[in-house]
């Protein structure tokens, strides 16, 4: 009984270790990574936390936004409006950040403080982070989703909005019912989204374009059409547009004429991608994580995920000089080698998270489905 004891001690206390960041399983050698702070909001985080300078910001689904100070977790400000803020719109710049609210509308806020500095009524629900480039955001909008009451199944919009004032700079209308986030490049902004075919009756995919537009003037260059499912995430260089649909084929189409140059199968389930370079970086679900050339298609390197079937990357990887980072599905922080795909160390957490991580200056942040906020010190 005193042997049985010890043991049930011994391993709450490994358990812990590893939620605190803490793990002798550490790749590192030693521990990567180290908690600084957590705190507990009242909702899942469904988006990673978004950070600018020492502003962290969440928005646990069907709460306030909520800023932390990224040291040390301690509370800054909220923005609690009339209309629920989607958990999944947040985005900031160096000076704002900006959420979407039910109802259509737009704001952007002091990173400092939470002021309201603008609101802009778009007319259309956006549930989607913006593309943020140096002159203008870009945001697309969706006539359907969670808490939507779809009234109409065309003509959900993008729109190039001044950060500063919140004027509209120009709208795009198009044929399709959603729009995801855009990508810009140059003087060229693309997005894409799914449309109705009545003649479209398989089984697997769906009817899907893809818009090249001037980034300035909101014109379309090309149109690109597809069945390969509701686009999850796109990645644009000054050569190709590279995207994954719901089929979970990674599609190139070249950036001058819309003409498909390229299109593999991703292995399985992919929730999102990213892009460096000319390189674009995924994960699977059968744990494999790839990092492809933009402009052919061809494999650079793979990395298999340990920890046995469907370990697989959360979100999207980020990236910090020659660093790859990202969350895995059962909870493990990985840190690649981009170039190499060499790993660097890998560490667990313990947590439940439905997203990925964010990265700050040597720190990582995470949330998890239970609401609580986590911050860690990056120490290799």
């Amino acid at each position: 009984m005193i042997n049985l004891r010890i043991r049930i001690m011994f391993l709450g206390i490994i358990g812990a270790l590893a939620w605190l960041g803490f793990s002798a399983t550490s790749t590192a050698g030693g521990d990567g990574m180290k908690l600084l702070w957590s705190t507990k909001t009242d909702g899942p985080i469904n988006l990673p936390p978004v950070t600018s300078g020492n502003v962290l910001m969440v928005v646990p689904k069907g709460q306030p936004l909520m800023a932390f100070n990224a040291n040390n977790g301690s509370p800054l400000w909220q923005y609690a409006p009339k209309a629920e803020v989607w958990s999944r719109s947040l985005g900031s710049d160096a000076k704002h950040a900006y959420a979407c609210t039910k109802g259509g509308k737009i704001a952007a806020l002091d990173i400092n403080n939470g002021k309201k500095i603008w609101e802009t009524d778009l007319g259309i629900d956006c549930q989607r982070p913006p593309h943020i480039s140096t002159d203008a955001i870009y945001v697309a909008t969706t006539l359907v989703g969670q808490g939507i009451e779809t009234k109409a199944y065309t003509g959900a919009k993008l729109f190039s909005i001044n950060p500063e004032t919140g004027a509209i700079n120009w709208s795009f209308e198009t044929d399709t019912y959603l729009l995801q986030t855009p990508h810009g490049f140059g003087d060229t902004v693309y997005v894409g989204g799914s449309y109705r075919d009545p003649d479209f009756d398989e089984e697997e995919g769906g009817p899907i374009r893809f818009y090249s537009l001037n980034s300035k003037s909101g014109k379309p260059n090309w149109i690109y059409e597809s069945h390969d499912g509701l686009p999850k995430a796109l990645y644009a260089t000054r050569e190709r547009m590279v995207y994954v649909g719901y089929q979970d084929y990674i599609v190139g189409i070249d950036a001058a004429d819309g003409k498909k140059v390229w299109r593999k199968d991703a292995g399985n389930w992919v929730p999102s991608l990213n892009g460096l370079a000319d390189v674009v970086f995924y994960g699977a679900a059968n744990t494999k994580v790839h990092a492809w050339n933009t402009k052919d298609g061809k494999e650079h390197w793979r990395f298999n995920i340990p920890g046995g079937s469907f370990n697989y990357m959360l979100g999207r990887p980020l990236f910090d000089g020659d660093r790859m980072y990202f969350m895995s599905q059962k909870g493990t922080v990985f840190v690649l080698n981009h170039k190499s795909g060499k790993e660097i160390w890998s560490q667990p957490t313990g947590m439940d998270a439905r997203a990925g991580l964010s990265v700050g200056e040597k720190m990582l942040f995470m949330g998890d489905s239970k609401g609580n906020v986590y911050a860690y010190s990056i120490l290799k």
